[in-house]
């Protein structure tokens, strides 16, 4: 899909779209490498890591939005800041009923900005899923075992501020997903 396109595409349609923190890219490394260790241990099967492009934390998922809906999410999402304290992502665990092996860890920060943006989406009147939020990391997804290993050491995430996504397909069909603003974690630009 070509970048003139995709510009006109984001103005004028209805695109599925959520809000989402992005990894500092030395956690962003030290994720691929755990996935691709993981995926070793697993050949042959169906499970699909997720792209490196695509490795976020998602605070809420709205679905479909209109180019005014965006706008109104992009002018309160300028106000929020990036939460100071690394997340701690210490846990692999298993989402059975959809397949998703996850990468976590406790974050009350995290869950407070999920709950803040959340709060802001309620008050504009701005439908998205309401189911609670679990901080987690998608590394794979097809998953259908259990945690494959304990992980050997916790990965220190500096997170991005909130960031408005949508998700685009290109004439391929392959996923992508478009942050509207920029994100950045600790000082390093992950677009």
């Amino acid at each position: 899909m070509a970048k003139k396109s995709s510009a006109l595409t984001i103005e004028s349609e209805r695109l599925r779209t959520f809000v989402a923190v992005w990894p500092d890219a030395d956690a962003l490394a030290k994720i691929r490498a755990l996935s691709q260790e993981i995926l070793s241990r697993r050949p042959g099967n169906r499970t699909r890591i997720t792209p490196a492009d695509r490795i976020h934390a998602t605070l809420a998922f709205i679905g479909d939005t209109d180019a005014e809906e965006r706008s109104r999410i992009l002018s309160e999402l300028q106000s929020m800041q990036a939460i100071p304290t690394p997340w701690i992502l210490k846990e692999l665990g298993v989402f059975k009923k959809s397949g998703i092996l996850w990468l976590g860890g406790p974050s009350e920060e995290l869950i407070a900005q999920a709950g803040q943006v959340r709060a802001f989406l309620k008050k504009k009147s701005i439908p998205f899923d309401p189911k609670p939020f679990r901080a987690h990391i998608t590394i794979a997804r097809g998953w259908n075992g259990e945690i494959p290993f304990e992980l050997p050491s916790p990965i220190i995430c500096r997170l991005s501020k909130p960031c408005l996504v949508v998700s685009l397909r290109d004439e391929n069909g392959r996923l992508h997903y478009l942050p509207l603003q920029a994100h950045e974690a600790s000082g390093q630009r992950n677009t």
